[in-house]
């Protein structure tokens, strides 16, 4: 969630910079608590827009604890005062990060079933092809989830349809285009056409009845590692997904994409279920390795190694 570090900075007396060595625009810059020999060189920065922050020198990332080594404070106190500056002091209100989407649309009234789109219909070749290519049993994959397929026409050709179910019952639908072609690789059900909007819920979330779970950035991710793993649907996530893993998991691990979007946002995503009393740790696999990328033994190891962990 986003941190107000100016004011925070300003409350606190803490030296700063926002020019110089260590500085990128639109960042501000203080010694890293964190660093184990000592910071005289201004090396934990902090994005002024979204409050995402990161040591240079040692990537200290966990805002709470930055707050509790630098006023000497317990882990507790620090989330409290963080919550403090959750709230602009000049505006009076809550600010907003870039991932959060404040509300998704509830259950729709006037649908009393989906309906997939124009042309869907078993998987063709074409289809089990496209899923080939990216290292996936196109019968495995079908018989789990239900994935269907679209033709030549309409609004979601050339696509796989991707059921979205939550207590066993179909809410609403996402699709992946396999051409190549479109400009939107995923397409959304329409939201009049959904029993309840697909950001209320969490993919494969029927499936996941453990008290930890692993939450994933996209569905292929989600399909790579199988049950006991979540997806958000992408970077964004609401105040209703945030209220269901805190009503089901007591430890969340996140592995989102290891790209600059996909770390921000796991990074915000932690604060914000930290804040709601979630344990929470973040996963970060190499670059331009995204979990949908792995092999399904390597998959295997790391869902073991990240569910087993001692700490849980």
């Amino acid at each position: 969630m986003p941190f107000d570090v100016l004011h925070f900075i300003q409350d606190y007396n803490i030296s700063n910079k926002d020019s110089g060595p260590n500085c990128a625009p639109g960042w501000i810059n203080i010694n890293c608590p964190m660093c184990p020999h000592g910071d005289n060189l201004f090396h934990l920065g902090f994005d002024i827009s979204s409050g995402y922050c990161n040591c240079w020198r040692c990537h200290a990332k966990d805002i709470m604890q930055i707050i509790a080594v630098l006023l000497h404070i317990n882990y507790k106190s620090a989330k409290q005062v963080f919550s403090q500056y959750y709230i602009s002091k000049e505006a009076g209100r809550s600010r907003q990060s870039n991932f959060f989407i404040k509300k998704a649309k509830k259950r729709n009234p006037n649908i009393k079933e989906v309906k997939f789109p124009l042309g869907t219909e078993k998987m063709k070749e074409v289809h089990k092809k496209y899923l080939e290519s990216r290292n996936f049993d196109p019968e495995y994959i079908e018989n789990k989830y239900g994935v269907l397929g679209t033709s030549h026409i309409g609004f979601y050709k050339h696509r796989l349809i991707i059921p979205i179910y939550m207590n066993r019952i179909l809410i609403s639908y996402q699709s992946r285009d396999i051409s190549g072609k479109s400009s939107k690789k995923h397409k959304a059900c329409n939201e009049n056409e959904e029993l309840v909007h697909y950001k209320n819920s969490l993919y494969e979330i029927d499936n996941a009845n453990k008290f930890k779970v692993i939450i994933t950035e996209g569905i292929m991710d989600q399909w790579r590692l199988g049950d006991d793993c979540i997806s958000s649907y992408g970077v964004g996530w609401t105040l209703e997904q945030l209220l269901i893993i805190k009503r089901k998991y007591k430890k969340v691990f996140i592995l989102y994409d290891p790209d600059g979007a996909g770390m921000s946002a796991a990074d915000e995503l932690a604060e914000a279920l930290l804040m709601l009393g979630v344990k929470v740790e973040a996963y970060e696999l190499d670059p331009g390795i995204d979990p949908a990328d792995l092999s399904d033994a390597d998959a295997l190891y790391l869902k073991r190694d990240i569910l087993t962990d001692i700490y849980c």
